[in-house]
Parts: structure tokens; sequence; C-alpha cells
């Protein structure tokens, strides 16, 4: 069952003129089907956006998502869990230990100099994320870590066996980013911009 899911269709339905009795019904525009497309439209792009332009503040705009697993390191290597969507952070169970993560080039500077003020060590650790992977420096770096991130769920179907885990409170940006779409869909591209940018206003800095 898909209550929170049904609550989006809903909305959405009655938003853009088309209002159905229940979320299991077709309106005279859009199915069931249709709905549960553009939603996942929506739920996507605003996961995106948030991920994009609001990084820092991801755990606290959508805390519903946050997941804190214990991850195992082996050579200097995390392989990323099945429902990895947005890395937040990282730490060690042992005290004293700075992990950072870096970008590329910063990874590239480690790499390629031994004169950094602070090189990798047992208590001075590198990270970077490469597709499905964690790298680290020290190289051979193991042990258990603490990862936190923001969940993906998917696509998420009406009636299916996945309810969406996000808050009703982030419902909105939702549904106009879903609408958004619809619009462009019709054409109506004025329309559709000022919806997305509302959106946009009203969902990343709430």
């Amino acid at each position: 069952m898909t209550p929170s899911w049904d609550i989006l269709h809903l909305r959405f339905a009655s938003s853009i003129r088309d209002a159905v009795t229940a979320a299991t019904v077709d309106g005279s525009e859009l199915t069931v089907a249709d709905r549960d497309g553009y939603l996942n439209y929506g739920y996507t792009k605003y996961i995106n956006l948030l991920g994009i332009n609001n990084p820092d503040a991801m755990d606290e705009i959508i805390p519903e998502l946050l997941s804190i697993q214990s991850v195992i390191t082996t050579a200097g290597v995390i392989t990323r869990p099945n429902d990895f969507g947005y890395y937040v952070d990282m730490a060690s169970p042992n005290a004293g230990v700075v992990i950072t993560k870096v970008d590329a080039t910063e990874w590239l500077n480690i790499l390629g100099t031994s004169t950094l003020q602070s090189p990798p060590s047992s208590s001075n650790i590198y990270v970077i994320q490469t597709g499905s992977l964690f790298n680290m420096l020290p190289a051979d770096t193991t042990g258990s870590f603490y990862l936190a991130y923001i969940v993906a769920q998917g696509t998420i179907t009406q009636g299916g066996s996945t309810d969406i885990l996000l808050n009703e409170i982030n419902f909105e940006p939702v549904i106009q980013l879903a609408r958004a779409q619809y619009y462009r869909d019709k054409q109506e591209f004025p329309l559709a911009q000022a919806i997305e940018q509302d959106s946009v206003i009203t969902g990343l800095f709430k």
C-alpha cells in the first residue's frame, strides 16, 4: 500500500484540474500511470536540486531520508549501500580520526605530492566518491566506518510495495515540479517555467 504516494496523486491531480476521487482512478486527462510518471519526475528532480543547491542541508531538509550505516573498508575501498543516493558524512568509531571527503582535483594533488602539510595517515583519512565506490587514502585503510547518506528510493508506483519516505512537509515542491513538467509537455512553457522557479524557491530555500 502507498498511502503517502496516494496523497501526492490526489493533490497533483487537483493542481492540474484533473481531480479524481481516489488515487486508483484515472482522470479525464491523465491515467494513474501518467500521474506516477510525473510524480516520480517531480520527486527525483526535487532530491537532485537539493543535492546540487543545498547539499550541506539535505539531512536537515529531508531527515526522513537520512540513513546512517556501518560500512566496512577493505584496502581503502568501500562499496556504497544499494540504496545510496547522496553523500552526507563519514566518521570513524575511533577517537581522533578525521575523515575528509575531497573532489578530484584535491585527490590528484594528494596523490601527486609528498609535501602536504597534512598527509594521509591512520588518523587523517581522505575519501573520494567514484562511481559505486568510496576510495580512501591511505590505500591500506581497513576497518569499519559510519556512513551517513540520503536514501535513493527509485521508482514508486501507486499501490505498489514501497511508499514514498518523504515527509508530508516536503510534498509541495514535488507536486509543483511534477506540475511544471506536465505543463511543459503541454507546451505551456512560460507557465511551466514560473511554476518551477517558484517550487525551487519554496522548496530548496524554505
